[in-house]
């Protein structure tokens, strides 16, 4: 029960910081659901999504989750651009899971960010 309500509160914060900050940032989201097979042929309905606040052309926040009946996932963090086609991250987060803390590093290189 502890880790629903972690997690709960965790997803509520990134979406309240990733939602409240000036009104000149960007913000951009995705959601998408899909569904993961195993071998037996049974199937497990999964959604996760992401939500990036810009506070400036090269600084934002960022919240990513992902879930599925029974178990959940979800990280907050800070992401850092030092040009548009390089793109750090640094978030934590927690799963429901034995041990629920969650932590991420991404990196992110490409064109057209």
């Amino acid at each position: 029960m502890r880790n629903i309500i972690r997690l709960t509160l965790t997803l509520v914060a990134a979406l309240v910081v990733a939602f409240t900050s000036e009104a000149s940032a960007q913000t951009s989201f995705w959601v998408e659901s899909f569904n993961k097979l195993n071998r037996d042929g049974e199937h497990t309905a999964q959604i996760d999504g992401r939500v990036v606040k810009s506070m400036n052309p090269r600084v934002g926040v960022y919240t990513w989750w992902r879930g599925s009946e029974g178990w959940g996932e979800a990280i907050v963090g800070l992401e850092w651009s030092p040009s548009k086609s390089v793109t750090f991250e640094i978030g934590t987060g927690v799963e429901m899971d034995g041990n629920p803390s969650r932590y991420q590093l991404g990196l992110w290189m490409g064109n057209d960010r």
